[in-house]
Formats: C-alpha cells, sequence, structure tokens
C-alpha cells in the first residue's frame, strides 16, 4: 500500500495502529493515539491512548512513557463489532478504548498474514514487543506478565569518558590550528634560500654584517673601535656619522682630530651642556674615546679608572692623527669611516 492506492478496497488490509508520531497527512489526532485502519492508513475511528479503570473513570496512558502496556482487539464476527482495550496491568478493563461497528469479512481473505510491523520516517523511535497470543475463535490465552522479559534499560553514558575525549579533541584543535599558524609564519618570515647561494653563500645579510662592512673586518679589535666610538657619541651627543652636520663635521672622528689638534676640544662637547659640565671629566672621556687603536687603547680596568676618577694627568696622551699601528697580535687593521 503506497499514496497511490490510499483507501483502495483491494488492499485487504486491516490494521490497529499505536502511533507515537503525528503525522498531519493521515490527520492524527496527536502523538500518543491508537486507531484502527482499513485499506488506509487514515485511521475510522481513533483516540487518545488511555484506559478504564474498575471505577469507569477513564485514565491517560503514554505509549513512550516506558512502562508495560498490553492491549487486547477483539473482533465479534456475529455482532461485527471490534473492540480495542489498553491497560498497564495484566488485567483487562471491562470498558474498552475503542468500539467500532464493522464488517471485516469484505476486508479478510482466506488466505492472510497476520503479524506487526512498523513505519519508517524521518523520526526515530523503539518499541519492544514481549508477548502475544493468537486465536481464531473464542478468547486468547492470557499472558503471564510476571514471565515476560525486562524491559532493555538504557546504558548509561560514560561522562569521564565523554569529557576526556571532547578535551583532548579541543587540545588537539587548538594544536593543530597553532601549528599550522607558526607554519604560516614560518613560511612568509624565511628567506628563500636559492640553489646558487649553497655554492656562492647567502645573497643576504643581517644589518649587523652590513653595518660593519664600510669599517673594515669584524674582529675584536673592531669591538674596541666600537667602544671608544660609544664614548666619543657619550661626550659630543651626536652619532658617529651625522648626515645634518656641516661637510667638516659629517665624520666626528675627523671633527675630533680637526678640534683637538686645533686646540679647540671643547667645540665637541654637547652644546645642549650649555657649560654646566665637569671639564677634567669631559677631557677624560674625550681622550679615552679618541685612543680607540687595539694598540693604543687601554686596558678595560684602566678606562674605567680613568672615567671613575676623572684625573685627566693619568689618561694616556693622544696620539697624532697620522700616527698609523701595526697590529702585533696579527688582528686586522681599521679603515677609516667612509663618507656617506
Amino acid at each position: 500500500m503506497n499514496a497511490s492506492d490510499v483507501g483502495n478496497a483491494t488492499n485487504h488490509v486491516f490494521a490497529v495502529e499505536f502511533d507515537t508520531v503525528q503525522d498531519f497527512e493521515f490527520d492524527d489526532v496527536n502523538d500518543n493515539h491508537v486507531g484502527v485502519d482499513i485499506h488506509s492508513l487514515v485511521s475510522n475511528p481513533t483516540a487518545s491512548a488511555a484506559y478504564y479503570g474498575d471505577d469507569g473513570v477513564k485514565k491517560d496512558l503514554n505509549l513512550k512513557g516506558g512502562y508495560t502496556i498490553q492491549a487486547w482487539v477483539d473482533y465479534d464476527g456475529a455482532e461485527k463489532v471490534l473492540n480495542v482495550t489498553l491497560s498497564p496491568f495484566s488485567t483487562k478493563p471491562s470498558t474498552p478504548l475503542l468500539s467500532f461497528q464493522v464488517d471485516l469479512s469484505p476486508v479478510l481473505l482466506d488466505d492472510m498474514f497476520v503479524g506487526f510491523s512498523a513505519s519508517t520516517g524521518l523520526l526515530a523511535s523503539t518499541h519492544y514487543l514481549f508477548g502475544w497470543s493468537f486465536r481464531m475463535k473464542g478468547a486468547c490465552r492470557s499472558l503471564e506478565l510476571s514471565s515476560l522479559p525486562s524491559l532493555p534499560q538504557p546504558k548509561k553514558k560514560n561522562v569521564t569518558l565523554t569529557v576526556a575525549i571532547s578535551v583532548t579533541a579541543f587540545v588537539l584543535l587548538i594544536a593543530a590550528v597553532a601549528a599550522t599558524a607558526y607554519l604560516f609564519y614560518w613560511i612568509k618570515n624565511a628567506d628563500v634560500i636559492e640553489a646558487w647561494e649553497l655554492t656562492c653563500g647567502p645573497h643576504r645579510f643581517s644589518y649587523e654584517e652590513l653595518s660593519e662592512r664600510p669599517r673594515g673586518k669584524a674582529t675584536a679589535s673592531s669591538d674596541v673601535y666600537s667602544f671608544g666610538a660609544l664614548v666619543l657619541e657619550v661626550v659630543c651627543g651626536r652619532r658617529p656619522v651625522e648626515p645634518k652636520a656641516l661637510p667638516e663635521e659629517l665624520v666626528l672622528v675627523d671633527w675630533l682630530w680637526e678640534r683637538w689638534t686645533a686646540g679647540r676640544w671643547a667645540d665637541v662637547v654637547d652644546h645642549r651642556l650649555g657649560e654646566d659640565y665637569d671639564r677634567e671629566e669631559a677631557v677624560v672621556g674625550y681622550k679615552s674615546g679618541a685612543l680607540v687603536l687595539p694598540v693604543a687603547w687601554p686596558r678595560t680596568r684602566e678606562v674605567v679608572r680613568y672615567l671613575d676618577g676623572g684625573d685627566v694627568t693619568e689618561v694616556p696622551p693622544l696620539p697624532s692623527p697620522s700616527t698609523e699601528y701595526d697590529d702585533s697580535e696579527g688582528n686586522d687593521g681599521f679603515d677609516d669611516f667612509v663618507h656617506l
């Protein structure tokens, strides 16, 4: 039977339905009803699931309540009366839920299948059939409910396992996102090493490498020079190379030697100090910074003593600007500052 032959007398279908899903297509009264179906899925008659107690009072039944319900379907061929009775107990109520006057002789054939069926749809529910009995003439054998199997209990969820799996999945998700973000960051910022660079060397240089290039090869001697330049920067209040200065003042070291030779060393002291500074301390810093050649540069302990004491007489005299030194330790010498 399908939608094209609903109600067709040639179907020879007789059924009592216990419906827990309301289908408006077949005029269901609710999602908890009992109905009689003849040649069709449209029930006639139908009633909400209930039973009558010994006092004759009708009491509701929930077909999805999870408890055992017994049903009786009786048909009197002589009286042509169909009765459907429900009860949550083993005793059959005296008043049926449905009593329907109908002649089933045109519906039932000589050979018919008797059994149970369920429908398919979007919603799912579970119904258990614990026992049944059938008889053509007379009353059926009563069922002993105590001998029937018990209703299966739903499996308890393992809350601990569920939480553990959820936390693990969340941690793995965070780790995957972090790893993906780091990979994208690394790809974006990583240097691309080309094949020829493996043989010829990299064609990219760091800032420190580029800053050392104009001054010559970076060695232990260059560290001495850099510290001397730092001392001069502190005394003079300017950078080693000042692009905005006058041409003769562009390179700090060249300007310092020119002013020292002319006897006007005070011209290079930070002008922002005005006259508010110790002249002897300035001379100590001036001369200590000027001794930037490895062979002329005093030991660090002596420099600290000069700067701490501020005694000009203890500082070695400055060499002539034209004096050239050979590095007896085999270190590379210094090139002059380039004019950028």
